[in-house]
């Protein structure tokens, strides 16, 4: 669905919100949205405990080296 076809049944549904929707939908029909900081993090995947981690090392074994 195009963005005007979008901005106009919002207005018709929720006349004064508009002002708040057009710009987001601009943004994502131009290709400025931002991205979630979650896909910009690269994650890693420990082998033992099968869990995802963002930092150098998995704090689970970090955790089993320090004790």
């Amino acid at each position: 669905m195009k963005t005007d076809k979008i901005l106009a049944m919002a207005t018709v549904r929720h006349p004064r919100r508009v002002t708040e929707i057009a710009p987001v939908l601009r943004a994502v029909d131009d290709g400025d949205e931002e991205e979630d900081d979650r896909q910009r993090i690269p994650m890693r995947r420990c082998a033992i405990h099968q869990i995802k981690y963002a930092s150098k090392e998995c704090p689970l074994c970090a955790q089993l080296k320090s004790s």
